[in-house]
């Protein structure tokens, strides 16, 4: 049996007005210290920010459909910016928070987005009238639903659902013009199902089913029937497909994969000739995402290169680099969480974030240099300038295995470069293992973790031990079974490391984590 040893940081951020405050009625303590007003006052900028999320363009007009928290809010609700640096205008409200959402895609004068309620993880899918205002529910109240997609032609959506047998994640189908039309579309075996593309003509759907982080199939299902069959072969090695997408009049699919190679890379299956055309093999990292323009001439792809993200253009038919090619290979260290074409053909937004901001909203505009900044995170009074940015070390256990570790040293920012701050004695350090064990640290903003850099001034050191996604899949392999005890030498090498550099104190090391990270 595995134990979770977890060290939780409770920030409180009640009001002010007292020498000393209580914590939330919601959390009970015991032996825990008053809390000084003025270290809630201290903590409160590190827990007032609101991170803002993009998720979709309006079909027509310019708008864009987002997710943050409102001021004096304590969930994020959608909103829409008509523009770019504009207000956000606030389309829902409520106790529970929206967690996606996607307008019709059409016309875009209504919407579909999910949510649950008390954190229970049973989502609803809701429909939301633009012109009325009006919210309908369209499925049961009860049961878990993810992946709502509207058809092309905007006429239908579907779902997954496990309402059947509490048990297999089945396709549903239900016209958000009549709640209560619900049918079920297909049964499907198992939980792990998803919805990657549907075709433009609305006639067929790419469904890939999750075995295992390593072992993913992808299947063809009649959107009308629900008939399906497999596309990927059955080979006798496990490979993962993911990203799969429709070419124009579905003459191609595209998708990643990690067969025949250690690296998820881009392949282009042409249904004609039978051809497969690999994309950008040279380079030795996760493709994570790639979306196609509208006219199929140019493809977007994001590489994961050691947590950080990536972002390539190509032309499609010589797969070569586009001229925008240059200008975003200088982007900060950071990660990018979605990306999006507009149905004109023209116009791209990817959503960013990195240490300095939880969510920045970026749109490029194909033939023409930089990029717009449509909308960023709120960060209230929090003080970037003492904000850390992290530095990728490499590792070598001592059997060879390479690993990353993300560090946040304490400092500031001087004439807009970061430097790190140093004491005699060493600066002390907190290590932070992620859970999974198949997850990945990324260099994000930090949230309230930045208060332990920024104000306490300890160094927080984040590693991608062996088994951590990202690094191909040797790498993700190399703690299955029996060598499971081999992430110890991670460790070891991890706490030498500490132990051999003098800007660390060696003696003041604390460990944290949860999940996986908790028994790490």
């Amino acid at each position: 049996m595995k134990h979770a040893f977890i060290l939780i940081l409770v920030l409180v951020a009640p009001s002010l007005s007292a020498a000393v405050v209580k914590p939330p009625a919601q959390i009970h303590t015991r032996g825990i210290p008053a809390i000084p007003a003025k270290l809630a006052e201290q903590v409160n900028p590190y827990l007032e920010v609101r991170a803002v999320h993009f998720q979709d363009w309006h079909p027509v007009k310019k708008h864009m459909l987002l997710t943050q928290r409102p001021k004096g809010g304590q969930v994020s609700q959608l909103h829409v910016v008509e523009k770019a640096g504009g207000d956000l205008r606030q389309l829902t409200r409520g106790k529970e928070p929206v967690r996606s959402a996607k307008y019709q895609p059409m016309n875009g004068r209504s919407l579909i987005f999910n949510r649950d309620e008390g954190g229970s993880e049973r989502y609803q899918v809701f429909h939301f009238d633009l012109t009325t205002s009006k919210t309908t529910r369209l499925t049961d109240g009860k049961n878990r639903h993810t992946g709502a997609r509207w058809s092309p032609d905007g006429k239908r959506v579907v779902y997954f659902s496990p309402k059947r047998n509490g048990r297999d994640n089945d396709l549903y189908v239900v016209d958000p013009t009549k709640p209560g039309s619900e049918r079920l579309l297909a049964k499907l075996p198992g939980g792990g199902w998803w919805l990657e593309d549907w075709s433009s003509d609305g006639e067929l759907m790419i469904l890939l089913e999750y075995i295992s982080i390593t072992n993913t199939r992808l299947h063809i299902v009649d959107a009308n029937t629900g008939e399906r069959s497999l596309f990927t072969p059955e080979l006798s090695e496990e490979v993962s497909y993911r990203n799969a997408r429709f070419g124009l009049q579905r003459h191609a699919i595209y998708y990643t994969c990690d067969e025949d190679s250690d690296f998820q890379h881009v392949i282009r299956l042409d249904f004609k000739s039978g051809e497969r055309k690999h994309f950008l093999d040279e380079i030795k990292w996760d493709v994570e995402a790639f979306e196609l323009s509208p006219n199929g001439q140019t493809m977007t792809v994001v590489h994961n290169e050691g947590g950080a993200s990536r972002l390539r253009f190509m032309d499609v038919s010589t797969g070569k680099p586009r001229a925008q090619q240059a200008f975003h290979s200088a982007l900060p260290t950071g990660v990018i969480r979605k990306i999006q074409w507009h149905q004109s053909g023209s116009e791209f937004v990817y959503d960013f974030e990195w240490a300095l901001s939880p969510g920045e909203i970026k749109m490029i505009r194909l033939g023409q240099k930089g990029e717009t900044l449509w909308a960023a995170s709120d960060t209230g009074q929090l003080n970037l300038n003492k904000i850390s940015i992290p530095r990728r070390e490499e590792m070598h256990s001592i059997d060879n295995v390479e690993f990353d570790t993300w560090v946040y040293p304490p400092g500031s920012r001087i004439n807009g470069k970061f430097k790190p701050k140093y004491s005699l004695r060493g600066i002390p350090v907190i290590i932070l293992f992620h859970g999974g064990p198949e997850s990945q640290f990324r260099p994000r903003f930090m949230g309230r973790y930045n208060y332990l850099m920024s104000e306490e001034r300890i160094a927080l050191l984040c590693p991608n031990v062996r088994g951590s996604r990202g690094y191909g899949k040797r790498h993700l392999k190399a703690d299955n079974g029996m060598d499971r005890s081999r992430v110890m030498l991670d460790v070891q090498r991890l706490r030498n490391a500490i132990g051999a550099d003098s800007y660390f104190d060696a003696e003041r090391i604390a460990v944290m984590g949860s999940s996986y990270g908790g028994f790490m």
